[in-house]
């Protein structure tokens, strides 16, 4: 019998309390070396955790054991949740004085320049649409990517900085509309209007002459009842040549209107016109940039500061005054230097970084503070399965952290008293195979090595030079091994036509830094191939992996992902335990 809509959210609610349980038995730390860290680990990690927390708190549970149970649990998330933003709070006042330049950190006012403008150039000229959606957190973020990610392949659009990943940049100051969506529009720090920002985004140099609009929600209301748009947006996404920008208002609109937000969850349909719009995307070939312009707070236990008692000056939004008063109250940061640009640039306000905390009347939730809910704006890249990323482009895998579903990583799940993954169930294996001398030699030597705390190698040096111990990647260290194998080259040598071992073992090395799975297009392109090779590449790699019935690496049920089981793996080429 199927579940009805109130036990599928109660089962949902129980998974994400055991994702919060496993999140916190990691430990969390509270600091983070600078902005850019916090803000970036704050999308990969603890936005997901605001969004689990979310999730139990709206909902609650009529049994009283459970209640009780998502009662404590969220009272020690959100004690963590609130050292986490007050570290925060200290390095953004830090970093805001200093007036210290974003460097290779994306913020709202390089954004166009640095992920729209490569794709639009000539050599490109890819049409864009770019879907600002008001107010959208991580949290809500990590719901629709998962989402979308079910239709579209998800890209990152900087080349640059690192391993690919989901990209994130600083909101302007204080973390209001008027200064941080209009300062993404114009490509500068400022203060402005929807009439500033129609008129100084199409003039932006990185356009090259082409057309482009922004469209904001009066835009969007139709004249008849068969079109999906109001005409001007209508005419631009369908003419083949206008970069079209939308502002998408529902998040803003209901955290503004409700009083209390009763279903934790965020989907396409909830914010109007996105799936319409996604459509037409789709249609055109159109590359879609999903972000916002700031981040928000939910007000599920928050309390309302008195500045008029404490003889502060007057909020100026939700979140933020100016400065004035005796001094600040525990809750407060002060903010000043480039990045302030209210009531003008270079100015100073006062800030809550406490997400629990607010200078107005009771609303479902607020921003214009300095936690990192609403500092930290998500950057998320798509395009239809199957087009050509553009130059740069590199296709992502899973999102999710690991402790957010380890069963579907193949990697046992953090034992919640140590944080340490459990042992892994074994698996149900084929009759082992008799080891040789020489392979009893080769596992005792592995042993061995593996009982030390880090993989080393040689450092290169002279012929007299001492041999120092360089530290080797963990997933490294286990591909090198996997290729030392007898049974891998038991395997390798039943092939007709041998894959070049580099691409293996950049691919293998894919798989296990990103957890585990990666489209098969992403994998190609890790490995150095084209994506259209990627199928025939991905069947090779499972004839190397699989045998004896185990399977070691297999493809999902959407039919274009792999997933590599680390501990199937470890046991079938006698790896040792990870």
């Amino acid at each position: 019998l199927a579940a009805t809509p109130e036990e599928s959210a109660r089962v949902e609610r129980a998974r994400m309390g055991q994702r919060l349980a496993r999140w916190l038995a990691t430990d969390p730390s509270a600091d983070a070396p600078t902005v850019a860290d916090a803000i970036q680990r704050h999308v990969a990690e603890t936005g997901w955790a605001d969004c689990a927390l979310e999730h139990i708190e709206a909902g609650g549970d009529p049994d009283p054991v459970l209640k009780a149970a998502y009662d404590t649990l969220g009272t020690r998330v959100r004690d963590r949740r609130r050292r986490i933003d007050a570290s925060f709070a200290r390095l953004l006042a830090s970093w805001t004085q200093a007036g210290t330049q974003p460097g290779g950190m994306l913020t709202v006012e390089t954004f166009l320049d640095r992920v729209v403008g490569p794709v639009v150039r000539r050599g490109e000229e890819r049409r864009v649409l770019l879907l600002v959606l008001d107010g959208m957190s991580a949290a809500i973020a990590n719901e629709l990517g998962e989402e979308l990610r079910r239709s579209w392949a998800e890209f990152d659009p900087l080349p640059e900085g690192g391993a690919p990943r989901r990209r994130v940049m600083a909101a302007a100051l204080p973390t209001v509309t008027a200064v941080s969506r209009t300062s993404l529009f114009a490509g500068r720090l400022m203060k402005g209007t929807q009439a500033d920002e129609k008129r100084l985004f199409p003039a932006l140099r990185l356009w090259g002459g082409a057309p482009a609009a922004v469209f904001h929600k009066d835009d969007l209301r139709t004249e008849t009842a068969g079109d999906a748009f109001g005409p001007e947006l209508t005419e631009a996404l369908g003419d083949g040549r206008t970069h079209v920008a939308v502002v998408l208002n529902a998040i803003d609109d209901r955290l503004a209107k409700e009083q209390k937000l009763g279903d934790g969850a965020w989907r396409i349909d909830d914010v109007p016109g996105l799936r319409e719009l996604l459509r037409a995307a789709a249609a055109q070939g159109m590359a879609v940039v999903l972000t916002s312009d700031h981040g928000h707070v939910i007000d599920r236990h928050g309390t309302k500061l008195d500045t008029a008692a404490a003889g502060a000056a007057g909020p100026e939004s939700a979140r933020h005054r100016l400065p004035g008063g005796p001094s600040l109250a525990e809750r407060e940061i002060a903010l000043s230097g480039p990045r302030v640009v209210w009531p003008e640039p270079g100015a100073s306000v006062v800030a809550l970084w406490d997400a629990d905390s607010r200078y107005t009347a009771l609303k479902a939730g607020y921003h214009g503070g300095a936690s990192l809910a609403e500092v930290a704006i998500p950057v998320l890249a798509f395009l239809r399965f199957g087009a050509e990323p553009p130059k740069g482009w590199r296709e992502l895998g899973d999102q999710r952290p690991g402790w957010w579903a380890p069963e579907e990583r193949g990697k046992p799940a953090p034992d919640e008293a140590t944080g340490r993954p459990a042992a892994a169930a074994p698996a149900v294996p084929a009759a082992p195979r008799k080891p040789t001398a020489k392979t009893q030699k080769q596992q005792a030597e592995l042993a061995r090595t593996h009982e030390t705390l880090f993989d080393v190698e040689p450092a290169p040096g002279g012929d007299d030079a001492l041999l120092t111990p360089a530290p080797v990647p963990p997933a490294e260290a286990l591909v090198t091994a996997l290729l030392d194998s007898e049974a891998y080259r038991a395997q390798l040598g039943g092939l007709a036509r041998k894959p070049q071992q580099e691409q293996v073992r950049k691919a293998l090395a894919a798989l296990l830094d990103a957890g585990g799975t990666l489209p098969v297009t992403a994998l190609a392109q890790r490995a150095g191939m084209p994506t259209a090779r990627g199928d025939g590449f991905a069947a090779v790699l499972r004839q190397l992996l699989n045998y004896d019935g185990v399977q070691v690496l297999e493809t999902l049920p959407d039919g274009r992902t792999l997933r590599l089981q680390e501990a199937l793996l470890r046991e079938q080429f006698a790896l040792g335990a990870g």
